[in-house]
């Protein structure tokens, strides 16, 4: 191995909070791994001073330019569900040289998270001009393959380099999304970058992708502090919920809003149904759901087993909603991850989900659980059926075998010795 490079990891989201909190977890594992890294975020964060950050609090004076440059390139309208965080490259929301004066003198590798109210792709141009080193865009979602919109949903114009886009209604071929491909296109033929993704975002998008057929496409995982994310005692995890005695099999799905149509959540209520016909009473009665998320009150009637729900629960507090129960089910239908695939493999805890996201890679053919074919309700019952009436002998080798898996690919040391492969692959060119 070649000298261990410098790195600079970035990530606008709040790295205490949700999903932001990958970026630490990459940041935690370089560190230990005796790395030189440094971190840049939007605004200070507590418990971490070395962490550097561009604004001291937010800026609102640049929230309202933004909504006049929205204005200005047509998108005075916009489906929520495409989520674009800004409209035009070349005025990223955090001006080039603020992010250029918060950063040291030297990287050998950067490492790119998320960017919305932070970059685009003119901060990648100079970032990449003053450091002359390798950006790797670690694939959080879909924006790095598209004119501007973060989840494209069923639009297909990403492969042909975007323009008359319906996330904001346009009719208009030349509209901001075709000149933001265009000048994305010229910074990946300057920077080249490493652009990482799960095997469904690569077969199934990146391969189709306008701007990223001659990129430099690699696999990705993702990673987890594997001391809090693991199997843990479920008996009393159970009492701690308050989950009664005679319920011997927990189920735990959720998401951050049980109302999102990406989430699946009219599958799942189906698969449920489908489940409840096809147990005896005694059966039923052994069977307890736990839900977790926002707008709860709007499936609930729908669900026909006893449910606990656990509301918006904080990232601390998910590792034991995992680890506590038999099986947790993903049925969302258009997704990156989610996460809360390989999380909960990390807790031990076995996977029905549909054949998309992280579960092609790390449930499909793996023994960590069920891959039901996509959107069919009748399969994903089947799934969550077959884990149910499996022997106490099988279900203990299933657990066994979602912690082996998730050691080998989301641990700290997986995820670093890939990254650094991958880097020194390219470097070598």
């Amino acid at each position: 191995m070649m000298k261990k490079p410098s790195i600079l990891l970035i990530s606008s989201a709040d790295p205490l909070k949700g999903a932001g909190r990958v970026a630490l977890d990459y940041y935690k594992a370089f560190l230990k791994n005796g790395f030189n890294i440094e971190f840049l975020t939007l605004y200070p964060v507590c418990d971490y001073p070395e962490i550097r950050y561009v604004y001291t609090k937010p800026q609102k004076w640049r929230n309202r330019i933004n909504r006049r440059i929205y204005k200005l390139t047509g998108c005075n309208k916009e489906k929520n569900e495409f989520r674009f965080f800004y409209t035009f490259e070349q005025l990223p929301e955090v001006p080039v040289n603020k992010v250029l004066q918060s950063v040291g003198k030297h990287y050998d590798l950067i490492l790119v998270m998320f960017w919305q109210g932070m970059l685009s792709f003119k901060t990648i141009k100079y970032l990449y001009k003053q450091f002359l080193c390798q950006i790797h865009f670690m694939g959080v979602d879909y924006s790095q393959m598209t004119g501007g919109c973060h989840f494209p949903c069923d639009c297909l114009r990403y492969q042909v380099g975007c323009g008359m886009c319906p996330g904001v209604y346009s009719s208009t071929l030349k509209d901001f999304t075709y000149y933001n491909i265009r000048y994305r296109q010229k910074v990946y033929d300057m920077a080249k970058p490493v652009v990482y993704g799960n095997l469904y975002m690569r077969e199934h998008f990146y391969a189709q992708s306008y701007l990223l057929k001659d990129a430099r496409i690699e696999p990705s995982h993702d990673i987890y502090d594997m001391d809090e994310f693991k199997p843990m005692n479920r008996k009393k995890l159970r009492e701690k919920y308050g989950i009664p005695g005679h319920k011997e099999f927990v189920v735990f799905f959720g998401c951050q809003n049980l109302n999102d149509e990406r989430k699946g959540m009219r599958y799942l209520i189906d698969s449920l149904k489908l489940l409840w016909m096809n147990l005896k009473t005694q059966e039923r009665e052994s069977l307890q759901l736990v839900v977790a998320g926002h707008q709860f009150e709007l499936i609930a009637d729908s669900i026909p087993f006893d449910t606990m729900n656990l509301g918006f629960i904080s990232m601390s507090q998910m590792h034991e909603i995992y680890a506590m129960a038999d099986v947790f089910l993903s049925p969302s239908i258009y997704d990156a991850g989610p996460m809360m695939v390989n999380q909960s493999l990390a807790c031990g805890t076995p996977v029905v989900a549909f054949e998309m996201g992280a579960a092609l890679e790390s449930v499909k053919n793996q023994h960590t659980g069920y891959c039901a074919k996509l959107k069919d309700s009748a399969d994903f019952a089947k799934g969550i059926l077959w884990i149910f009436r499996l022997t106490e002998e099988e279900k203990e080798n299933m657990r066994k075998k979602c912690r082996e898996y998730a050691m080998n690919h989301f641990s700290y040391e997986a995820r670093v010795r890939n990254i650094i492969d991958i880097f020194e692959k390219y470097n070598e060119k």
